[in-house]
């Protein structure tokens, strides 16, 4: 489709200087899925009118809704491959990451719209000021990476009289309480292996009995894990129950918040399997509880999580189930969007809020800068974790509510008990690398501005009359028309 009205072979148009015309580089791949082959283009036509013959609002309003076209049809291929909360091949991959580019590398051609508009061609400072915005406003206010942003201690002990005081901290912190943390930890560690294995031999002929054992044993070990940090954690709420078509659902700050979640009751979780020592304890401690392991490299996957989810909360035998639907790790003062794919099962969603006081210890693991066995150790060898987790009442999807809704008002009710702000972010974002497209749009954009304006310049310095007045009236047909586009937008 054109936005002038033209049909299906009719050549692409511009606007004055070609400066809005939008096009995408396709990807062979995604093509098909993410844009249609043919982009809405601009033109204008005689003086004071547009090529379509109608006023300059109504061809702001077409571009503005070929926009819209464009960035719902992106993030119609986004919502397509990580609506279950994960990726599950690298093909599913690529599409996620070209739309994600897409998306921003239209965002980045309707930014042009911010220029200043004289009438008489110039460059001067307040010309170059809105390009300068942006990339100031980025530095200055990162609104997504702040939510994935680990805490930064400032400088307290650089005094005479402190300074002595945190040499006797940093003592009693490495030297007493982080080796005996430690050894309390192996010391649990060893005994749990011990009693699972004795269990596995003892109750080889009744699984139900075993199961039952181990679910225990393994309660007490992550008290032992939280003992290992001088954990101070209090419960609100009704404590979990074993029954059938439930789901607990919690914000996510690290792998730490399971184990504070299983020392109170037993629960079988849905989550990434790892590699290493991390993988061992996922794939033989836990084994008893059900719990869900999947590989984001695994094209099978996907169907596996789902058809295991529905069989695991179809029993009341089993331990109750935990999703963690933000799909990744948030520093524990934003909550980020909610995947859906746990809300898709007719079940009754039990929310759990969890909120650590950062005064003696951060409990984010900022898994970029840090392994799980880092994170643990260097929270051994702060004071103590103080945390509190709420068990909310449980809520069941209401008529009509489809399940992006049910997913968002869950996340409104443990934001709003656990003090976090509620923001729109996919969290699987902090994975994507910046757009080069995006830079180079922007670039594109900019030097076809700056060339527009040097090229007035230049013919209106002139002593002939005529192309004085050609580059004016050019300028005003141009201005005129992004007036028209920017007065719309700010409209709508």
């Amino acid at each position: 489709m054109n936005a002038s009205g033209g049909g299906d072979d009719a050549e692409p148009e511009r606007d004055p200087e070609g400066q809005l015309e939008l096009r995408a580089a396709p990807n062979a791949a995604t093509e098909p899925e993410v844009l249609p082959q043919r982009q809405p283009s601009l033109s204008t036509g005689g003086r004071g009118t547009l090529a379509t013959g109608g006023p300059p609002g109504h061809k702001a309003r077409s571009l503005r809704d070929a926009h819209r076209d464009l960035l719902t049809e992106a993030v119609a291929s986004i919502k397509d491959v990580s609506d279950v909360g994960f990726l599950d091949d690298e093909l599913a991959k690529d599409r996620f990451k070209d739309a994600i580019n897409v998306a921003i590398e239209v965002y980045a051609k309707q930014r042009e719209l911010d220029r200043v508009l004289t009438d008489v061609p110039e460059l001067k400072l307040s010309t170059l000021v809105p390009y300068l915005v942006e990339p100031v406003e980025s530095i200055a206010d990162d609104d997504f990476n702040k939510c994935f942003e680990s805490l930064e201690s400032e400088p307290w002990n650089w005094t005479l009289y402190m300074y002595p005081a945190w040499l006797v901290g940093c003592f009693i912190r490495y030297v007493v309480l982080f080796p005996a943390r430690l050894f309390n930890l192996i010391f649990a560690t060893v005994l749990t292996v011990i009693a699972v294995a004795s269990c596995k031999i003892l109750f080889a002929g009744n699984k139900q009995k075993r199961e039952h054992v181990e679910g225990l044993i393994l309660t007490l070990y992550a008290q032992a894990w939280v003992a290992s940090w001088s954990g101070v954690v209090k419960y609100h709420g009704t404590r979990p129950r074993m029954a059938a078509n439930q789901i607990y659902v919690a914000n996510h700050s690290s792998m730490i918040d399971y184990i504070l979640l299983l020392g109170v009751h037993r629960f079988a979780v849905v989550g990434q399997l790892h590699p290493g020592g991390v993988g061992l304890m996922q794939t033989h401690l836990l084994g008893s509880l059900g719990c869900i392991w999947f590989d984001r490299k695994n094209v099978k996957d996907r169907d596996y999580v789902r058809k295991s989810i529905a069989e695991h909360v179809a029993r009341a035998d089993k331990p109750p189930l935990l999703i963690f639907p933000e799909g990744t790790c948030v520093n524990n003062e934003y909550c980020v969007m909610f995947k859906k794919g746990a809300f898709d099962i007719d079940a009754t969603v039990h929310p759990v809020a969890i909120k650590y006081n950062k005064l003696f210890a951060d409990a984010f693991w900022n898994s970029r800068q840090e392994s799980f066995f880092a994170h643990v150790l260097r929270m051994m060898k702060d004071w103590c974790l103080i945390a509190d987790v709420w068990f909310l009442e449980p809520q069941t999807k209401r008529p009509g509510e489809s399940s992006e809704a049910f997913a968002a008002r869950v996340k409104q009710l443990i934001a709003k008990q656990a003090g976090l702000k509620c923001v729109s972010f996919d969290g699987y974002l902090k994975h994507v690398k910046p757009s080069e497209r995006y830079r180079a749009a922007i670039q594109t954009q900019n030097s076809r501005f700056f060339r527009a304006e040097l090229q007035d310049m230049r013919g209106y310095l002139k002593d002939d009359e005529s192309k004085r007045n050609s580059v004016l009236w050019k300028r005003e047909q141009r201005n005129h028309f992004l007036r028209a586009l920017n007065q719309d937008e700010r409209k709508t």
